[in-house]
């Protein structure tokens, strides 16, 4: 599992919508990707979805991508969660004041 973003996550903030583009490299292929994001160790748990786009252009990379729009309703910190399948992938973010 990858994700990509335009500055790692350093303009992210609470209440704005914020660009990921995940791309699934272990043969999930599922019309949606589910997403969940836990503010600090114990917050309350928000669940997203994002939608199977295809790539378009010349180069072809391996995989399943899914943009998604990653918006956080509090500051602080925030752990996500991707579940693809069986696999998952947790990392921390910080959703700054606008």
């Amino acid at each position: 599992m990858f994700y990509g973003t335009l500055d790692e996550f350093e303009t992210l903030l609470a209440g704005e919508p914020y660009k990921v583009l995940f791309r699934i490299t272990n043969g999930y292929d599922e019309e949606t990707l589910r997403i969940v994001a836990r503010r600090g160790t114990g917050g309350e748990a928000i669940e997203f979805e994002a939608l199977r786009a295809e790539p378009v252009g010349e180069e072809e990379r391996p995989g399943t991508f899914y943009p998604f729009n990653l918006e956080l309703p509090q500051l602080g910190t925030w752990q996500v969660t991707v579940f693809a399948g069986a696999d998952e992938v947790t990392f921390p973010v910080q959703a700054k004041q606008k």
